[in-house]
């Protein structure tokens, strides 16, 4: 049996809120004779629940057959910068004290995964510790996506000091996984050769997920978004798409939006959809991973939107929610300005451009009108597109195929 160490400040288990991507990679590769080990912290990202007493430092769990080593940090700051920044070299410094990891089995290969660079980083030196590849796993592009979304100024020096620290990674690793499709030629316009590069996108556990009933119900018309509540969301163009409707007639009795998350963004988008009166909008806490199937089953359609930022986005998207989304097999919204999106790929639904309340509420509006057995046929679609090119079986073997030729190359030099 080999040993994989996945170092991912941000990794949750199905009992939480947010992606289980690590989580559902860990469980295939037991089929392919790989153990792995997570590493991430004992503060969940989304909500701030703390997993670990106050006396505790770390703890391993086993969860559903995955194990899991929990790193106390104190608290996730999401708005302010420089504590954000703290505990990210907080987590880094710990994952790399020689305590941390003494009672896990050792590695055959260690996996940094972003979104910050400091996890990745740190993962780079304990695969130089024991002498395994590293590979640099990318979830978002920083600092290009910090930049885009006016966290930090274009060529200051975080976007310097991050864009240097990027490629210096990449070019250490022994392969580099990206998320969107389009990260193969981000890298290999840095100078990283394409044989290096793979794309291993989000997916979806099909066996925890069976397609929901199809059923004709009764109006109102149930729209539903799930997901994180910040400023990528682009949440804001959703409510004020959902005003136009409804000056246009389009009452809570035809139309309801279920707004299923949380997120930094929460409290003022609550606010924004009771200045504008909006009677058909529910706010939701966050659920489980486990408990989101039976929600979103409930579901007549589901909207996604981002912001209108095309130089970030021409690299493509790989949201967990979509995957989500798809498997329901009901049919989609998109107000996107990705060069490649899932919605248009798998014809499962509309999609508008990015930042264009009017726009987005024409699509609501044209897919809540749709014959049903149209809508069924989109949404059939999305599930379809699911299974042959994101289910995590598929995608865990393609990752085993993948680890295995690095161990091996690695044994052969």
């Amino acid at each position: 049996m080999k040993h994989l160490w996945i170092v991912n400040h941000y990794a949750q288990e199905p009992s939480g809120p947010g992606g289980t991507r690590h989580f559902s990679f860990a469980r295939h590769l037991l089929e392919y004779d790989w153990k792995t080990f997570i590493i991430a912290s004992s503060c969940e990202h989304n909500t701030g629940r703390q997993r670990l007493g106050d006396f505790e430092t770390l703890r391993a769990d086993c969860v559903d057959g995955v194990d899991f080593l929990w790193l106390k940090v104190a608290f996730e700051p999401i708005s302010v910068l420089w504590l954000r920044l703290f505990t990210m070299l907080s987590f880094a410094f710990t994952v790399l004290k020689p305590a941390t990891t003494r009672a896990l089995p050792l590695p055959d290969l260690v996996i940094g995964s972003t979104v910050h660079p400091f996890a990745a980083l740190a993962a780079f030196f304990l695969a130089r510790r024991y002498r395994v590849p590293f590979v640099f796993e990318v979830r978002d592009l920083w600092p290009r996506t910090l930049v885009a979304m006016g966290a930090i100024r274009e060529r200051g020096p975080f976007d310097l000091f991050f864009g240097w620290l990027e490629r210096w990674l990449a070019f250490r690793s022994s392969s580099v996984l990206v998320l969107m499709p389009g990260g193969i030629d981000y890298f290999h316009s840095l100078g990283i050769p394409r044989q290096r590069l793979v794309w291993l996108p989000n997916g979806a556990e099909l066996s925890d997920f069976p397609p929901p009933p199809t059923c004709i119900k009764a109006q109102p018309f149930q729209l539903l978004y799930c997901g994180s509540h910040g400023p990528a969301n682009a949440l804001d163009t959703v409510l004020d798409a959902m005003a136009i409707l409804q000056t246009r007639g389009v009452s809570s009795s035809a139309l309801i939006l279920r707004m299923i998350g949380d997120g930094s963004c929460k409290a003022d988008l609550q606010q924004r959809a009771l200045d504008l009166g909006l009677s058909g909008v529910i706010f939701e806490p966050s659920v489980p991973k486990k408990v989101l199937a039976a929600l979103i089953s409930d579901a007549d359609g589901f909207v996604v939107a981002m912001q209108r930022l095309p130089e970030l986005y021409r690299y493509g998207i790989s949201f967990n929610k979509l995957f989500d989304y798809f498997q329901a097999a009901r049919p989609i919204v998109s107000a996107s300005c990705a060069a490649y999106d899932p919605v248009l790929a798998a014809d499962a639904g509309f999609v508008v451009p990015a930042g264009d309340p009017l726009a987005l509420a024409d699509g609501i509006d044209k897919l809540r009108q749709l014959p049903y057995l149209e809508r069924q046929r989109l949404g059939l679609n999305g599930r379809v597109y699911l299974e042959q090119n994101h289910s995590y079986p598929l995608l865990g073997q393609r990752l085993a195929s993948h680890l295995d030729s690095l161990v091996s190359h690695d044994d052969n030099r």
